[in-house]
């Protein structure tokens, strides 16, 4: 009996030991990307730049990147770059500059530079999905630049720069100042016969005295895969108002005395319904939001005079309903596109209309009645009644 246990516990020694010696072989064979960006360069072939772990530090822990200003700031990464003729192409070529099989699979997200995204994007989300074991989860984001410049720069608060960007988005997003898609929620965009796609907007600072810091705000507005133009971040957050996407962040307004007033987001949600007659056509918004008074200058004092609040409420809803009209303008007259997900809405709630409506839907929605009911509620003004001057 002793015998056959000790043969049983040989084996499993023997198949454990074998299995860690080939994941360690396959690792040391691997560059593991956290970042990847692509641009197209004047003579139209394709960049692609990535951010990769760094497996050789130095002994502070970090290996040293590019200044920024007078600081030089240690790095858990390195940058590569490599040109081809496609973007499978690109991969081949960095790969053999590495020496080592580029790995995607901590990618964690993907920059478009704003050359490429004007041609378009199949190509970069073709090569994505296909072949290249990224998540489909992968969020997209497009540069006003290069994307090289982006997955290159540096940060002095992360050594590993695409963790800093990535939590940006992720709070950006949260406050509606951008929006956070994926490589599969573009391509599921592509699908729909009325959507826009949209994705979310990263730059540099343009502060030369300033370390490189991210800016993830705004939003870039697609055609199909090409890039039609940019909203700013009051348009975006119109947009996310519309979408029910506004979770967090700040709402500052005047006061009827002119003086500001800033309210704390704690919640927020979006209702659309549809309304069609005989040749009419309307879209029925409603959002709900609740806050908190966060600061204030102005001499009111809500906990004696209860009405205050109603008046505030009134602010609020103003400010909110410029932010969405901010949007629907752009959509409507600047863009012509349909960023909002109406046609899909008609097509899911009132499907037999819509088999009236789908071939004049382009002509439709540029003119499209879009009316919004703002109901917001002012729970506490704080722990403190007036202000403190």
């Amino acid at each position: 009996m002793k015998k056959i246990i000790f043969i049983f516990l040989l084996i499993m020694i023997s198949i454990f030991t074998t299995s860690c010696k080939g994941t360690k072989v396959e690792l040391n064979n691997l560059a593991v990307a956290v970042a990847i960006g692509y641009d197209i360069t004047p003579e139209g072939k394709y960049m692609l730049t990535a951010q990769i772990l760094n497996p050789q530090k130095d002994s502070s822990g970090g290996m040293m990147g590019k200044k920024a200003g007078s600081q030089q700031k240690a790095t858990d990464v390195v940058v590569f770059n490599s040109i081809g003729d496609s973007i499978s192409d690109c991969k081949g070529q960095l790969t053999i500059k590495l020496g080592k099989e580029l790995n995607y699979s901590h990618v964690s997200f993907i920059v478009v530079g704003k050359h490429l995204a004007d041609s378009g994007i199949y190509t970069v989300l073709d090569a994505a999905l296909r072949g290249y074991k990224m998540s489909p989860d992968t969020p997209l984001l497009v540069t006003k630049g290069d994307a090289f410049d982006i997955i290159r720069a540096t940060s002095v608060q992360e050594k590993i720069p695409a963790n800093e960007l990535d939590n940006i988005l992720s709070l950006q997003s949260s406050f509606g100042f951008t929006n956070t898609v994926s490589i599969l929620d573009f391509v599921n965009s592509l699908s729909s016969k009325t959507a826009s796609p949209v994705v979310g907007v990263v730059n540099l600072s343009e502060d030369n005295d300033a370390d490189e810091t991210f800016e993830v705000v705004g939003t870039a507005v697609f055609k199909k895969d090409k890039l039609l133009g940019f909203m700013g971040m009051n348009e975006t957050r119109g947009m996310q108002w519309i979408k029910g996407k506004v979770k967090f962040g700040f709402i500052t307004t005047l006061s009827q005395d002119g003086a500001k007033i800033t309210f704390e987001i704690d919640r927020s949600s979006s209702k659309i319904k549809p309304s069609i007659k005989t040749d009419s056509y309307a879209m029925l918004i409603t959002i709900k939001e609740e806050s908190v008074i966060c600061e204030m200058t102005d001499e009111l004092d809500p906990m004696k005079t209860p009405e205050i609040m109603n008046r505030l409420n009134i602010r609020q809803d103003d400010a909110i309903s410029n932010e969405i009209k901010l949007a629907i303008n752009a959509a409507q007259k600047k863009f012509d596109a349909d960023i909002f997900g109406f046609g899909e809405i008609i097509h899911r709630d009132c499907p037999k209309e819509w088999t009236h409506i789908e071939g004049k839907w382009k002509d439709i929605f540029p003119d499209l009645n879009i009316k919004v009911t703002v109901s917001s509620s002012l729970k506490r003004p704080g722990y403190i009644s007036k202000p403190m001057n």
